[in-house]
């Protein structure tokens, strides 16, 4: 019920009402606040990101110098292997079996499957004859010789010749690059390169094993996967006996056990 007029005591009292509303409200609005302050997202920082192009180009010069020196230093260090590999590939390793027809300074002449050859022996071709080192002048007509060697500047050079005084005409040399799968003292199986076949050769005493500077080596040193340059003899019976079996590269260091100490 409205009075038109109020008197100052209820005046005093709507006064006091209005004002506790007033402060109702304002908690309420507080209170709402920090709710809302709580329930809120946690605000996130994101660190601006950092690249080369951030660098400095002062300290772009200085880094990229010192990583130029590193590879410098790596390509400088591996050269000599770099180098030895390449070569390799220029110059492949052959082999050539013939009996020698005449001797004269400085080259042999043979007649092998690829008819006349002449084979120029310089000071720093090994001549081995019984597994020692000769001289040209224990080379008679009627040997059979090996020659190992490499073809540089489209020429032949041979680097060892292997001399053996037992005729080969009743014989048939087998000359190859292979896989070795497997190598014993009585055989040796071998993949074939070029045409891929499996081939399984005699071994005998006379079996030369080498490494791949044409030095003698134990067959223990061949395993399986073994890359090598192998001469065969096939007899009549079309067995073939290993006459030299080469390795084309050195072979791998023996891993060093670590001490159970």
């Amino acid at each position: 019920m409205l009075f038109p007029t109020q008197s100052p005591q209820l005046k005093k009292i709507l006064q006091k009402l209005s004002f506790s509303f007033g402060l109702m409200i304002l908690g309420f609005l507080n209170a709402n606040q920090v709710i809302f302050a709580a329930v809120s997202p946690t605000p996130t920082v994101t660190l601006p990101a950092t690249s080369v192009t951030d660098i400095p180009a002062s300290q772009a010069g200085t880094v990229n110098n010192n990583l130029k020196k590193v590879i410098d230093k790596v390509v400088e260090e591996n050269k000599a292997v770099v180098d030895a590999k390449i070569q390799a590939l220029k110059n492949p390793r052959r082999g050539q079996v013939g009996e020698v027809k005449s001797i004269r300074e400085g080259m042999i002449t043979i007649n092998s499957l690829r008819g006349t050859q002449i084979i120029p022996t310089d000071k720093d071709v090994v001549l081995i004859k019984n597994n020692k080192i000769i001289s040209a002048d224990g080379i008679s007509v009627g040997d059979w010789i090996t020659v190992l060697g490499i073809f540089k500047d489209d020429a032949f050079k041979a680097e060892k010749i292997i001399v053996s005084n037992k005729s080969l005409t009743t014989s048939k040399p087998e000359i190859l690059l292979g896989t070795i799968e497997k190598a014993s003292n009585s055989e040796l199986k071998l993949k074939n390169r070029k045409t891929n076949d499996d081939l399984t050769w005699m071994v005998t005493k006379t079996t030369l094993w080498q490494d791949s500077q044409g030095n003698k080596a134990a067959i223990s040193n061949f395993g399986e996967s073994q890359q090598v340059f192998a001469v065969g003899i096939k007899s009549a019976d079309l067995t073939t006996k290993g006459y030299i079996i080469r390795a084309l590269a050195p072979f791998a260091k023996p891993t060093q056990k670590k001490s159970t100490q």
